[in-house]
């Protein structure tokens, strides 16, 4: 996991390779993250704020809404091959959620392993996935 992330125009994350595509952009997100043991003076972090979501094969990409330049949290990078020991709450009255673990990667920003949750504010999932490729 990656925080700020670099942003083409402050808003499209760069692809990180030649083969990668954006295949889904879901608007309306919210991403909390938690890294570190949770007891103070231990290290660790917080991060939190809404959102969308940029859906890759390799990663999804949150970037925050309302980040200025001077921001000390504007984006994030989530590879899948970091994330663990997830799962997906549907509530009958409440917003879906997909929350789990993610290992921090070097030069990431996190401390520890890390805890996410992603909540998805609008009542469809299907109906906010706009599906959107960026050709070259």
């Amino acid at each position: 996991m990656s925080i700020n992330v670099q942003l083409h125009e402050g808003q499209v994350p760069y692809l990180v390779s030649p083969y990668e595509n954006f295949f889904f952009l879901i608007d309306h997100v919210k991403l909390t993250v938690e890294s570190g043991n949770g007891y103070p003076g231990q290290g660790g972090c917080f991060y939190g704020g809404e959102g969308r979501c940029y859906v890759s094969q390799y990663r999804l990409v949150f970037v925050a809404d309302a980040a200025g330049e001077d921001a000390a949290y504007r984006s994030f990078s989530l590879p899948f091959y970091g994330i663990r020991d997830w799962n997906f709450d549907v509530s009958l009255f409440g917003a879906k959620s997909w929350k789990g673990h993610v290992n921090r990667v070097p030069g990431g920003g996190l401390v520890g392993i890390g805890r996410f949750r992603m909540e998805f504010m609008v009542r469809s999932l299907v109906g906010s996935a706009r599906k959107f490729i960026f050709t070259h």
